[in-house]
């Protein structure tokens, strides 16, 4: 009866392991990483995952089987959410943007995207 007890416990241990193990060395499918802007003291930082096509359809019809069918709200980024920081104002086409952090949302078109925060 110890014996059985004894190598359950050892199964489980070396399965829970091999399963963390597995999850923290196997890179992402889609890695996050930052892209930063400097000048003038003003700072922008945008963090992504970068999505890997992969030989999938990523934008179009839903109806092509698109990962991300056109005219459909999504929250840009390939495992989360893009997020832009920004230590100053910054001024889009005479649309202000404060100083702060943002996640970027987005309504991708066939021709135009639509983004909303």
């Amino acid at each position: 009866m110890k014996k059985i007890l004894l190598y359950s416990v050892s199964t489980i241990l070396i399965l829970v392991l091999g399963g963390y193990l597995y999850i923290t060395l196997t890179p992402p499918a889609s890695p996050l990483d930052t892209s930063s802007f400097v000048e003038n003291e003003k700072e922008i930082t945008i963090t992504y995952s970068q999505p890997y096509k992969k030989g999938r359809l990523i934008f179009g019809e839903e109806s092509a089987g698109a990962l991300v069918p056109y005219n459909q709200y999504w929250r840009t980024g390939a495992n989360r959410h893009t997020i832009i920081k920004t230590n100053s104002e910054l001024n889009f086409n005479d649309n202000i943007l404060s100083a702060g952090e943002y996640s970027l949302y987005t309504t991708p078109g066939s021709h135009t995207w639509e983004s909303s925060n």
